[in-house]
């Protein structure tokens, strides 16, 4: 509800330009309607492959602001390791950028496991495409978050292979209000 107050208000700066909550509006409902149209609800797991862009944040707070759980995918991690990350996970989608789209072992882990592929393209007439050959939901074994998630956060992987800890909503909903 917050970010629809002052859409002309300045949200964030990112290399200098500043983006607007309209800006960032227009990225939520653009990932909330494909979603939708995928038949992808509330609690659904929302792969998003974690880049520093407004594109990203703009993914992040739709799937949040529609009660959906964020997976987290590092784009950090080399092709491969990213590719067996996304065969571990088995989202029912990924959202990423162009660039990581472009990494084939990435996409055709993506392929493999049956899951819708959003592209998040930079424009903000149409902020979020679908993959080609990735354009809906195949087979089953999908991620299922425990139900509550928010988000599915790495560890920091310094003891061993990093792990996926679930944050809840409850949790951010009681450390708002500091309970």
């Amino acid at each position: 509800e917050v970010m629809r107050l002052d859409p002309g208000a300045p949200a964030l700066q990112f290399k200098g330009s500043w983006w607007t909550w309209g800006d960032l509006v227009s990225r939520v409902d653009a990932l909330a309607a494909a979603l939708d149209a995928a038949g992808l609800g509330e609690g659904t797991g929302v792969a998003i492959v974690l880049r520093n862009h407004p594109d990203v944040v703009g993914a992040i707070m739709g799937t949040l602001s529609t009660r959906r759980c964020v997976l987290c995918l590092s784009p950090l991690l080399p092709d491969d390791a990213l590719a067996a990350d996304v065969r571990l996970l088995r989202p029912a989608v990924i959202v990423a950028e162009a660039q990581d789209w472009a990494r084939a072992p990435f996409a055709a882990a993506a392929k493999e496991v049956g899951c819708l592929g959003l592209l998040l393209t930079g424009d903000s007439a149409r902020p979020v495409e679908i993959v080609s050959g990735l354009e809906e939901v195949r087979g089953t074994g999908h991620a299922s978050p425990e139900p509550g998630t928010a988000v599915s956060m790495l560890t920091s992987g310094t003891t061993g292979v990093p792990k996926r800890v679930p944050l809840r909503y409850k949790d951010f909903s009681e450390a708002m209000l500091g309970v």
